[in-house]
């Protein structure tokens, strides 16, 4: 997703909004087996509600576009745990719309 895209897509969380499991892989550029990896691994929530009517919200889009950007830029899955464990909102947004390494 280019970076335009990407501003759009957390303006969009931001506004409140709500994703199903396929807008959350589109925004985030995660694929939904990713998704779930993470929501297994403990990274992320789970999503609100279950089957079809399951969503995610702005808590979920930062997360996975945190963790997006920093396996991009090789970090591994206890660093990034670590990372997000310390991170408040604020870094969780920088974080998922800076540009990674390789940009």
């Amino acid at each position: 997703m280019n970076q335009k895209a990407q501003n759009f897509m957390c303006e969009f969380a931001l506004a409140g909004s709500e994703f199903d499991i396929g807008e959350l892989a589109e925004a985030t550029g995660l694929p939904r087996r990713a998704i779930h990896h993470y929501v297994a691994e403990g990274l992320v929530p789970g999503a609100r509600g279950s089957g079809r009517g399951a969503w995610y919200g702005e808590e979920h889009f930062f997360k996975l576009s945190a963790i997006s950007a920093l396996r991009r830029d090789g970090a591994k899955l206890e660093f990034i745990r670590a990372t997000l464990d310390q991170a408040d909102d604020e870094q969780l947004r920088a974080m998922a719309t800076a540009p990674s390494g390789g940009e």
